[in-house]
């Protein structure tokens, strides 16, 4: 979870200090830069992230532009400063600005979403769609794959349109405000609207189809319920393990199968690393109703296949009440197979890269092995002869990244419980294999 929030600073300096830092923030779908606002005189020269903020129209300011709204005042170094009352009337009157914008907001989309509700769609003609794309760059993959199908979408001969946050790649400080997605929904009349890892039924008429990726588990998943599912909603996912939780609740879901081929014999840069991971580290003492079986686990791990299956058995013996977690169960399995791994490598083995949150080198007690936060690993992969790919669905978004990169993915070997993996993948993946090849050997074999 990341410490900083979008803030209105009193102090422009101190705004302008920490806008150059170029801070991540949690947003609800992924990740943002940091938004500081200050107001007073305009400073020159400033980073996209720092907004100068007219204190005396606030309402019209956020109406005629898409930044998110601050979350937290910043009084430090400001005549605020220690003077908590001062502080609280100051925040509330931001909070009622705020309150006055969100009940005006929502009588205007209310306005949108009836007037959408009516409206009929394009007709088809000569099988010739009109499809409107609604995804959020918060997470890079997402806004990469609806690209990608944009223009597989239009070769079939469809208009497409993507609808998601201005502003640049690299600094992301706008929203999709609903307004702006029903504006363009009543002028586009899209016969589909596709959202990827999102569902939205009630912003649409009966007769537009939806379909809906999720790329993996979020919050929204557990709002679903099969009464909000319409005739024409199309649900999706690259991960079984969603379908399997949407299937308790009787909601039909597909799985959607991997076209993308790697190329074969392509030739290779020479590569800087021999191996990159890519994980945060965990804490798993915490989860205080789960330590048998993470210690079991921990015990079984070179021993026999750490599948979803065998947690599962565990979890069912236990008191915990949700017996189809599987997204703890995920979590559970990739957080013992990872800190397993790390204490199998060779400790002469050099070169080797550990990108994440959290680590330490006490923790992993290699001094051959690199610590790193950076925030886009692609291009680490693209330097590293392995990536070490750990994932119950064998072939998802992370293994066709790696695959992209040029590098050789080293999987575990879950092959024989995942239904829908394709075996040929094999030839472009290192398989770790416990029983038959033991994994400490498997780790120790990697060379350049």
């Amino acid at each position: 979870m990341s410490e900083y929030y979008d803030t209105f600073f009193l102090n422009s300096k101190r705004a302008l200090r920490i806008a150059k830092q170029k801070n991540d923030v949690k947003l609800y779908n992924g990740w943002g830069t940091q938004i500081c606002y200050y107001s007073g005189e305009t400073i020159e020269n400033s980073p996209e992230n720092l907004i100068c903020l007219p204190l005396d129209n606030v309402k019209e300011f956020f109406f005629n532009n898409s930044f998110r709204l601050p979350e937290y005042i910043d009084f430090n170094k400001s005549s605020y400063n220690n003077e908590e009352e001062l502080q609280i009337n100051y925040k509330n009157i931001f909070l009622s600005i705020f309150k006055e914008m969100r009940e005006e907001e929502n009588i205007r989309n209310d306005k949108l979403l009836n007037e959408i509700k009516k409206q009929a769609i394009h007709p088809i003609i000569d099988n010739k769609l009109v499809f409107v794309i609604i995804v959020s760059r918060t997470l890079k993959y997402n806004y990469y794959y609806s690209k990608q199908l944009k223009k597989s979408l239009e070769k079939l001969g469809h208009d497409v349109t993507i609808l998601t946050e201005d502003g640049s790649k690299k600094t992301l400080i706008t929203q999709l405000k609903t307004n702006y997605i029903f504006s363009k929904i009543l002028n586009l009349k899209p016969n589909v609207v596709f959202f990827i890892n999102d569902f939205k039924p009630e912003i649409l008429s009966e007769n537009i189809l939806q379909i809906s990726l999720f790329n993996g588990f979020i919050s929204l998943l557990n709002t679903i319920s099969s009464h909000k599912v319409r005739k024409n909603d199309i649900i999706l996912s690259q991960n079984s393990y969603v379908n399997t939780v949407l299937k308790t609740r009787n909601i039909q879901s597909s799985y959607l199968t991997s076209v993308i081929k790697p190329k074969k014999n392509q030739k290779l840069p020479e590569r800087k690393y021999l191996l990159s991971i890519n994980n945060n580290y965990f804490d798993l003492s915490s989860y205080i109703v789960f330590q048998k079986i993470i210690t079991k686990l921990f015990k079984t791990v070179n021993k026999e296949i750490i599948s979803i299956e065998l947690i599962k058995e565990y979890v069912d013996k236990t008191n915990y009440q949700n017996k189809n977690d599987y997204e703890i169960m995920l979590y559970l399995q990739k957080n013992v197979l990872l800190q397993s791994l790390l204490k199998w490598i060779n400790p002469t083995l050099s070169t080797i890269n550990l990108i994440g949150q959290n680590w330490t080198k006490k923790l992993i007690k290699n001094e051959n092995i690199t610590l790193r936060k950076k925030k886009n690993p692609l291009s680490l992969y693209k330097q590293s002869k392995y990536v070490l790919h750990i994932s119950a669905n064998i072939i998802d978004v992370n293994l066709l990244e790696v695959l992209n990169s040029g590098a050789i993915p080293i999987v575990y070997d879950l092959r024989q419980y995942d239904i829908n993996y394709n075996h040929d993948f094999d030839e472009y993946c290192h398989i770790l294999m416990t029983i038959v090849f033991s994994l400490k050997t498997k780790m120790n074999s990697i060379r350049f």
